[in-house]
């Protein structure tokens, strides 16, 4: 080990002298407590970067020449990412820094826009949309808006010519919906408004093993008050954005190959219509066997994709082939328009140079990346410095205090999307009040 230190600390061009570990930990070894990042896999596994002054027994470690108090993180990185990192990266997201969460884009990347599928015919007034004119959706997220508060929820949907409602619902600790009573009775006074409404799901983890049967249980259960008494919900909807765990990124298509298994388990445990919100670049996302997408659509009658953009043409550009997917999937799809709270997002921008702040490294095997908080030369791997930052603004994503703008885009939009067959109508998330909508 003393032999290693003194060639790593050679390699990244200091003099010799002690080096601390940076170790990666499965869960059959022993975890230090000084945990940086973890790791998960569908199947349960996990992985956790730890910084130690000595290598953790029954972990892969890999020694550096950099003061303990100096390192901020350390993650891992995907190989398809690292074979690309030639020209430099940017880290979105971060308070002051960069977070080891920190989503990571190439230089050269563009908007994440979903590939065109392949064109259907010029007509597009097809039969899918006979008899099914598209309508608005809200997504209402908090059980006690049903609970408690369905006045006004009422009152939010009218205002925004809303028919059909997303809900969220609790399950016992019987397997049964809690509250089954006032929910049917919620039911009821919807359908008297002519309101659609239907149970919407979400866990990023739910592709996971054990997540995934709890989320099935849950279907079950919504079967169960569906089979039990009128109304019942029209449907389902499952936001699972398995993207979100950390370690998506370290093999997308095991986790997208879960997701594939576990909206099939859920559409035959449920047994009504499944719809699934995903977002707008998810029509690239591929298993070993193909699309997504293309897999998915048998197990489901409909897509909410998360357009969350507020430039018109960049909204149309980016629900155009979705559109067509649906036409030649007979899916109908919804365009998801963003309109809550969120933050302006920093990025970071990172050039290669002869030392920086963030160090390409090895452990073991696995591709990693060091975030350091002095600069260091690094030969045995990239070194990156921080050039500049720049914000991606929120005004671009919500239509959060523009709610007048949001009101008078919407029939604009309907209007472009109308020759579609597909086109289902736009979902809201997060609109405000009628006192407020204006």
């Amino acid at each position: 080990m003393i032999l290693a230190a003194v060639l790593v600390s050679m390699a990244f061009g200091q003099s010799p002298g002690p080096a601390l570990w940076v170790a990666l930990c499965s869960n059959s070894a022993s975890s230090p407590a000084d945990g940086l990042t973890t790791y998960e896999a569908p199947d349960g596994r996990v992985q956790t970067t730890h910084v130690a002054a000595t290598a953790p027994v029954g972990c892969v470690a890999t020694p550096l020449p950099i003061a303990y108090e100096d390192v901020v993180w350390v993650r891992l990185v995907a190989p398809a990412t690292t074979n690309r990192l030639s020209r430099g990266l940017i880290l979105l997201g971060g308070d002051g820094v960069p977070s080891s969460g920190s989503e990571i884009v190439l230089p050269d990347e563009t908007s994440q826009a979903p590939t065109q599928v392949s064109a259907v015919s010029s007509n597009r007034s097809s039969a899918l949309s006979e008899g099914q004119p598209p309508i608005r959706a809200m997504w209402a997220w908090r059980p006690e808006l049903w609970r408690s508060e369905a006045s006004s929820l009422f009152a939010r949907a009218s205002s925004w010519n809303v028919g059909v409602l997303y809900v969220s619902v609790q399950v016992g600790a019987d397997g049964a919906l809690v509250d089954a009573d006032r929910l049917r009775a919620f039911l009821r006074d919807a359908g008297d408004r002519r309101l659609r409404v239907w149970a919407v799901e979400g866990d990023p983890r739910a592709v996971m093993e054990a997540e995934r049967t709890a989320m099935v249980q849950r279907a079950r259960a919504i079967r169960s008050f569906n089979a039990a008494g009128s109304p019942g919900f029209d449907g389902v909807q499952y936001d699972i954005e398995p993207y979100l765990v950390p370690g998506y990124a370290l093999n997308e298509e095991q986790w997208n190959e879960a997701y594939v298994a576990t909206i099939e388990q859920l559409r035959k445990a449920a047994a009504m219509p499944v719809e699934v919100a995903v977002p707008f670049w998810w029509l690239n996302a591929r298993t070993a066997d193909g699309r997504v997408m293309d897999r998915v659509s048998a197990f489901i009658e409909s897509v909410a994709v998360m357009d969350y953009r507020t430039d018109p043409d960049t909204i149309e550009r980016l629900a155009e082939p979705w559109l067509d997917w649906g036409e030649a999937h007979k899916r109908r799809i919804r365009v998801a328009l963003e309109a809550g709270r969120l933050p302006d997002e920093p990025r970071y921008h990172f050039r290669p140079a002869p030392s920086g702040t963030l160090l390409q490294i090895k452990i073991g095997d696995r591709d990693a990346l060091v975030l350091v908080r002095a600069p260091y030369a690094n030969r045995s791997g990239a070194a990156f410095r921080l050039i500049r930052t720049s914000t991606f603004e929120a005004s671009t994503v919500t239509f959060f205090g523009r709610a007048g703008n949001l009101r008078s885009l919407l029939p604009t939009l309907e209007r472009r999307f109308s020759g579609y067959g597909s086109f289902a109508g736009i979902a809201l998330h997060e609109v405000p009040p009628p006192d407020a909508a204006r």
